[in-house]
């Protein structure tokens, strides 16, 4: 049977991805990618992982999701030996009845003086252990040092990354790991990304994502990306940004690529028609968080994945914004296209009625500054 692994790595390679790119967009860790482009199942922590990683990242590439699954599901039975054994035996000259009697009575018999002393044993002496266990690994410190642009690391509860920034330093501890894990003062769950401004200059300094983290099982730490961000103008998104007090903190700023500004155009959509309520139907063709305001009133955020669509009504205009603006394909009224943004751009759009120069009304998609 044909490798799986080599199928999907064949699929990431036609397309131009790395693991590294894979990997923050799937926000799958870059270890798990590698296991199953090397078809060791082994690494992962139950066959569901398996599944549901393989399912995310064959809908990612494009690929036919549900019959490299069922592939996996085939070679899962054939790895199963068969009971040969169990196929080939005579039937039995002794009653069904008198053979499990007596097999109910060895078993007991087994229990009774096989398994119950260890099972006693170990709980009269588990407290012991508990008390005679002590954790060998010591907090460890990683350098992210001026020279360096980036840092990928798994960290524990007590390690920490310190950052050198010009002639000065700042650490970030790692202080809990759970369904929200504090990293210095910041708490981030997963997929999150933190913007941070470390010498207070109004640009920012640092990008920090976190790539992955089970909460359930906290002693497996966290993995964390950190990036160097270099841009002198770029604005920091503590709280107001491109949809005003819509933004919330640890988001980039609206017009920006990993940090870096880029400029932004109106783009019209309708033009020469009158001015009335309006529909935009996004069709998403990758991972990105997306929030919208309509009419200055009801507002919604969400992650969606590639093939999710949403539909907003509106009765004048929609402020949007989107982590990943080459993920979102827009539609206005069901008949007319439109697009915002590349891909990776983080871009902020208020979609509203307004008039050319000739004083023709126009739908357009205004940048949010």
């Amino acid at each position: 049977m044909e490798s799986i692994g080599k199928h999907l790595k064949e699929g990431r390679e036609q397309r131009g991805l790395t693991i590294d790119q894979v990997s923050r967009e799937t926000n799958i860790s870059r270890h798990f990618i590698v296991a199953l482009e090397e078809d060791r199942y082994e690494v992962f922590p139950a066959e569901p992982y398996v599944i549901g990683f393989m399912r995310n990242y064959c809908d990612h590439l494009g690929l036919e999701t549900e019959a490299l699954i069922g592939k996996y599901r085939t070679l899962k039975i054939q790895e199963q030996p068969a009971p040969l054994a169990e196929l080939t035996r005579k039937p039995s000259p002794w009653p069904l009845r008198i053979v499990l009697g007596a097999g109910v009575v060895v078993f007991v018999a087994l229990v009774g003086f096989v398994v119950v002393p260890p099972v006693v044993g170990f709980f009269v002496n588990l407290p012991q252990a508990f008390a005679s266990s002590s954790p060998d690994r010591q907090a460890q410190i990683y350098q992210l040092a001026a020279q360096d642009k980036g840092l990928v690391q798994r960290l524990f509860t007590g390690d920490s990354v310190v950052v050198t920034l010009g002639d000065q330093t700042v650490s970030l501890p790692l202080t809990s790991v759970g369904d929200e894990s504090a990293l210095g003062e910041y708490r981030m769950n997963l997929g999150d990304e933190l913007f941070l401004d470390l010498d207070s200059d109004g640009s920012q300094d640092l990008r920090v994502f976190l790539k992955d983290v089970t909460s359930s099982e906290p002693a497996r730490g966290a993995e964390f990306a950190f990036e160097r961000l270099s841009a002198p103008n770029s604005t920091l998104a503590s709280g107001a940004g491109a949809l005003g007090d819509e933004m919330k903190p640890g988001l980039p700023a609206a017009g920006s690529v990993s940090g870096i500004q880029v400029e932004q155009k109106p783009v019209v959509i309708l033009t020469d028609v009158p001015s009335k309520p309006f529909t935009v139907d996004v069709v998403f063709r990758g991972y990105a968080l997306f929030r919208y305001v309509v009419d200055d009133n009801r507002r919604e955020e969400n992650y969606f994945r590639k093939g999710d669509t949403i539909r907003i009504d509106a009765s004048r205009k929609v402020k949007i914004w989107v982590s990943n603006a080459g993920a979102f394909s827009g539609k206005v009224n069901a008949s007319n296209d439109f697009e915002i943004g590349r891909s990776g751009e983080v871009v902020a759009r208020s979609i509203e009625w307004s008039k050319d120069a000739s004083g023709k009304t126009i739908l357009v998609a205004n940048p949010l500054n």
